[in-house]
């Protein structure tokens, strides 16, 4: 049965290799559609479903928090790159939830690229007893809701929300920015300005990531 939640709290996961304002552009609108008081962004230590980062994950988490330092709402989660290992996030949720408690609201956001491999994830479908799930998207994006399982659990962003279980939709801003081209640039000798954070695209510089 639905029920008004209280705690609530997003997270977002990621190898944020860098992160860029396009991140923290969608982590900020996701705070504010869900009327969260913080959105934890969580980094990966080692990705199971993409290719190796290419920097180690401690690089990419100091980035994280130069690049959030400032920001009230914004928050960077170390668990994964603390366990080490390959990232899976049920292991992930089960670590919040039970931090969290039974009570709270617990919402888990990915985006729609993601969402629509979601039957190859571990365990997949614990991942709604242990938190709501949010499918970020551009306008634009096709998502594949793919079996009963998932399409019975579709719920209106606006309603009354359950502590776990639901699957929302979220629309969010298209920018063009991807870390693959900051990376492609940096190898290049390009400028990277105004796609992160000054102070993650001077850490770049100065240790000289991603040459």
């Amino acid at each position: 049965m639905a029920i008004s939640v209280s705690n609530p709290i997003a997270y977002v996961g990621g190898t944020f290799n860098p992160v860029h304002f396009g991140h923290l552009r969608v982590a900020t609108e996701l705070g504010e559609a869900l009327g969260v008081a913080q959105v934890m962004l969580m980094p990966c230590y080692q990705p199971v479903h993409r290719q190796e980062p290419g920097v180690t994950a401690d690089q990419r988490l100091a980035m994280l928090r130069l690049a959030i330092a400032d920001d009230a709402q914004l928050y960077a989660d170390a668990r994964e790159i603390e366990r080490g290992g390959a990232s899976y996030t049920v292991d992930s949720l089960r670590s919040i939830r039970a931090e969290q408690g039974t009570e709270s609201a617990i919402y888990f956001a990915m985006g729609a690229d993601a969402f629509n491999q979601l039957q190859n994830w571990k365990d997949w479908q614990q991942l709604f007893d242990l938190a709501n799930v949010v499918v970020m998207h551009r306008p634009g994006s096709v998502i594949d809701w793919q079996c009963d399982f998932l399409r019975s659990r579709v719920k209106a962003l606006d309603g009354i929300h359950q502590t776990a279980g639901d699957l929302f939709e979220l629309e969010v801003s298209a920018l063009d920015i991807s870390s693959t081209d900051i990376r492609q640039r940096t190898r290049k000798g390009r400028s990277i300005d105004y796609l992160l954070p000054p102070s993650v695209v001077k850490h770049i510089q100065n240790h000289q990531l991603y040459r």
